[in-house]
């Protein structure tokens, strides 16, 4: 089994998302983990779709005031099911 990790910091950025492409045609890998994407999840989803993820399991960041709460919102998406829990 291949799985790849990756500090991302940034998926949106043409450069790093050719990076993420050539990584994922030359390894070929199971399981990818993308953390750090300062994406939106509109943006992963279609990101998802670009690397013809099948599967996507989203954590997004959650803004209070004017910064990031520890709080996350899962989403789990297995064979067209998904499972959600919000905030643990």
């Amino acid at each position: 089994m291949n799985i790849i990790s990756w500090n991302v910091r940034g998926l949106g950025s043409d450069p790093t998302f050719r990076e993420a492409q050539r990584m994922l045609r030359m390894h070929k890998p199971n399981l990818v983990f993308l953390c750090e994407t300062k994406l939106t999840s509109r943006q992963m989803q279609e990101k998802c779709q670009k690397l013809n993820f099948e599967n996507c399991f989203e954590v997004s960041r959650i803004k209070k005031k004017n910064k990031f709460s520890n709080n996350v919102e899962v989403r789990i998406n297995c064979g067209g099911q998904v499972m959600e829990q919000t905030p643990y």
